[in-house]
């Protein structure tokens, strides 16, 4: 007898404070050798005034309709460009942007 294939789905649930969570689906990429899966979610449109508000989002992949969650972080714009520019500063990868991150971080 042979096994059903399994049916995966890779997704974030993203919410502000006190509001109901929003899904998102992600086809994710194979990295580092072909050994772990990875994807991303891009909240854009944010207005600067809401630069400060905090969005909580969590990962998942649903294998057969069962979701198993990742832990939950919760950033707002700034606080997440201050991380970054606290903690990824001479990582060459990201010093190009923070140039624009430490701008958003002043901006409010």
């Amino acid at each position: 007898m042979t096994k059903a294939k399994e049916e995966f789905l890779f997704g974030v649930e993203y919410r502000k404070s006190g509001e109901e969570y929003e899904e998102v689906i992600c086809n994710p990429e194979l990295v580092n050798n072909h050994t772990e899966y990875q994807f991303a979610a891009v909240l854009v449109g944010i207005p600067t005034e809401d630069f400060d508000v905090e969005v909580s989002a969590k990962c998942f992949v649903a294998i057969d309709g069962v979701k198993y969650y990742m832990f939950e972080k919760t950033y707002s714009v700034n606080s997440l460009a201050k991380y970054y520019f606290d903690n990824l500063s001479s990582d060459a990868a990201v010093s190009e942007h923070l140039g624009m991150l430490s701008w958003l971080a002043e901006q409010n």
